[in-house]
């Protein structure tokens, strides 16, 4: 069963939902015109999410948490969302298809582009003797690094928790190259990367690394990245980093994000000393 979790990233604790499920409200800025022959544009300069949460039957020792959270006394506030299986941004999973006010990937060295050459219709995972096909992106990711280096999908840092196990997988298209995970403390300060990976001979080659989190607090997030040893031409697709052991059917991210958060009004309970609320979160 997937888990919600709230807070600092090296503080991040699982908050209980309650039966009936809670809002998530996809919020896009912009702006929708419609010209004088009928046909309709979209300006669109991002996209952001709400949610909205009920919390019931709170202990005061629960409700301290999320008051500290709305006071701003417990640092910066992420969101994670454990039913969304690909943690990476819409941008950086599906490699430049889905558009991003901000860059997704960052280059050591060379350009990158997006290109539509040998991207198939389908991507395929295999799980025992079936086979799962996931509708692909319509683009993949071409690096063309003029020297040794890598790639780092830099736009989000993604939150995991003490010994979670995540697995970074990709499709290669073209070239040769290798991935990676970097770690980082509650710091902000990047580790040295995890290493390794292993092919899987899906209808495009699909590469994926599997690491278990230290339990000791040392790492509270992560970001996914490639690595080439000489100059090259690599064609990457369908970037996942998700909580598993083996990578699963490729789905668009949804990402972990900053949030701000709102308590509603408190509703006392007849008996007791618990407290119902709602939770308002808006991604930042």
């Amino acid at each position: 069963m997937p888990h919600y979790r709230l807070g600092p990233l090296d503080r991040m604790i699982v908050i209980d939902v309650p039966d009936g499920g809670f809002n998530e409200e996809p919020l896009q800025i912009g702006a929708t015109h419609t010209s004088l022959n009928g046909t309709a544009t979209r300006d669109t300069f991002g996209y952001k999410r709400n949610w909205s949460i009920p919390l019931q039957g709170l202990e005061p020792t629960a409700l301290s948490w999320f008051e500290l959270c709305y006071r701003g006394a417990a640092g910066p506030v992420y969101f994670l969302d454990e039913s969304r299986v690909n943690r990476l941004s819409e941008a950086a999973s599906s490699t430049l298809s889905a558009w991003s006010p901000v860059d997704p990937f960052t280059a050591s060295s060379g350009t990158l582009v997006s290109t539509v050459t040998g991207v198939p219709a389908r991507l395929s995972t295999t799980t025992g003797a079936t086979v799962v096909q996931a509708l692909a992106p319509i683009y993949a990711l071409r690096w063309t690094p003029v020297a040794a280096g890598t790639v780092l999908a830099s736009d989000v840092l993604v939150p995991v928790a003490r010994g979670e196990q995540v697995c970074f997988s990709l499709y290669l298209l073209d070239g040769v190259c290798t991935i990676e995970l970097v770690p980082y403390s509650a710091a902000g300060v990047a580790g040295s990367p995890i290493t390794g990976g292993i092919n899987l001979a899906e209808n495009v080659t699909r590469r994926y690394l599997t690491t278990t989190i230290p339990t000791d607090g040392s790492v509270v997030a992560v970001r996914p990245r490639v690595r080439v040893l000489v100059a090259d031409t690599v064609d990457t697709i369908g970037w996942q980093l998700e909580a598993a052991a083996l990578p699963s059917p490729w789905i668009q991210g949804s990402p972990p994000c900053r949030v701000l958060v709102s308590l509603g009004g408190h509703k006392r309970r007849h008996y007791g000393n618990n407290i119902d609320s709602i939770l308002t979160l808006i991604e930042v």
